[in-house]
């Protein structure tokens, strides 16, 4: 019989890895059921990464967030053009509102902003707008050119590419 709590091995830092407390979770057979507890994390010495961690582990956090923008502009998008196909079908009735395509527009719209608010609860501010503004950019150029058949003069492209340009640069570290 176990004379005190055995550790499950499942902790995980409860802001991020720069915390100062962790979460630890372990079972307590006396107890009979699992129990959590916060403690303070030992300090490690600048630049030491965690176990386990390497450089390349803050790429990839900066990855994710890039992918979910993409996403869910990509969701946005998707909705904009089923909006427009419809409303350009239906009028902009009542009618139009009360209706399976809008119910499904709205779910993809929901399912985007959810996707906007964890990356804006994951980067601060500056570096999430311009992630958007620029990933909003290149979709509309190309879906412009792809599924509306509009196409784009040089003017356009260019002016595209520099707006792009100039929103990437607001996102890079100072």
């Amino acid at each position: 019989m176990h004379q005190g709590p055995v550790k499950c091995g499942h902790s995980r830092a409860v802001q991020d890895e720069r915390a100062r407390l962790e979460l630890v979770f372990f079972c307590d057979f006396r107890a009979g059921h699992p129990q959590a507890e916060l403690r303070e994390r030992p300090s490690r010495p600048a630049g030491e990464h965690a176990a386990g961690c390497s450089p390349e582990a803050g790429i990839l956090a900066a990855i994710k967030p890039l992918l979910v923008v993409i996403a869910s502009q990509l969701l946005f998008t998707t909705g904009d053009l089923l909006a427009r196909l419809k409303m350009r079908q239906l009028g902009f009735d009542s009618e139009a509102f009360v209706s399976w395509w809008f119910a499904g527009y709205m779910l993809i719209r929901t399912t985007a902003t959810f996707g906007q608010l964890w990356v804006l609860a994951k980067l601060v501010l500056g570096q999430a707008l311009p992630m958007f503004a620029a990933s909003s950019v290149v979709l509309s150029m190309l879906l412009s050119v792809t599924v509306l058949n509009e196409g784009l003069t040089t003017r356009t492209v260019v002016g595209g590419l520099l707006a792009v340009a100039a929103l990437v640069t607001l996102t890079l570290p100072s």
